[in-house]
């Protein structure tokens, strides 16, 4: 049995390792892609895994969402913007999201955002995509404006029938919502590899039996030879 059972495992590690290589690979491309961010003067770009939290970021028309942003501007007068879900929930109608008016004014052009100064107050990192609460207040306005569901653009999404929204990053990485609603990676079984466990430890069990009775007996003879 050892031949066998030795080419089933080996070959099961082998493609084990293959797929987990695989994996990096794809993690490795998608943390690597490029988000445009505001530094100083003008856009540059930056890989998603280095983006920041309050950092400004433009996101042009058929490009992925690389965190989860809230959006400031729009290039629609009225500030509107659609983004397509399918990879977030496998939806695939347009979402309708809005900047708030104030913001989408005060983020028109880039040579005023090295201009902009404020906080964002929101709620603590989780998976409810659906729901968001926050509010932001900039440092030449008084009143805080209100943030909502509507007003946040999610990483897995991509903005269609725009030409460019500006965002600004809110959670990033790990905490981002499509992360936090990712299941950590369960270990699958073929139906070839549960029969040979079961009959392993079938044998394991009969040999154990057989073993104690034959010691038993082994030993019980013994002592009426002695």
């Amino acid at each position: 049995m050892l031949i066998p059972l030795t080419t089933v495992i080996v070959f099961s590690m082998i493609k084990d390792a293959f797929e987990d290589y695989n994996r990096h690979k794809n993690d490795d491309k998608e943390n690597k892609s490029l988000a445009n961010t505001f530094q100083k003067e003008s856009f540059q770009p930056k890989n998603w895994q280095d983006v920041r939290v309050g950092e400004i970021i433009k996101v042009k028309c058929d490009e992925q969402i690389p965190c989860d942003i809230i959006i400031v501007h729009s290039s629609d007068p009225k500030g509107v913007c659609y983004t397509e879900t399918k990879g977030l929930d496998g939806e695939t109608n347009l979402k309708m999201k809005n900047a708030p008016k104030l913001l989408q004014n005060k983020f028109q052009v880039p040579y005023d955002l090295k201009q902009i100064d404020g906080e964002i107050i929101c709620e603590q990192p989780n998976n409810a995509i659906y729901k968001f609460e926050g509010n932001i207040r900039l440092s030449n306005v008084n009143e805080r404006i209100a943030l909502g569901p509507e007003n946040m653009l999610l990483r897995g999404c991509s903005l269609k029938n725009t030409e460019f929204i500006y965002g600004i990053a809110i959670f990033t990485g790990h905490d981002t919502k499509v992360m936090k609603n990712a299941a950590s990676a369960k270990y699958k079984f073929s139906s070839l590899e549960n029969k040979m466990n079961m009959a392993i430890g079938l044998i394991l069990v009969t040999q154990l039996i057989l073993s104690s009775i034959a010691a038993f007996f082994g030993a019980a003879w013994t002592y009426k030879a002695s």
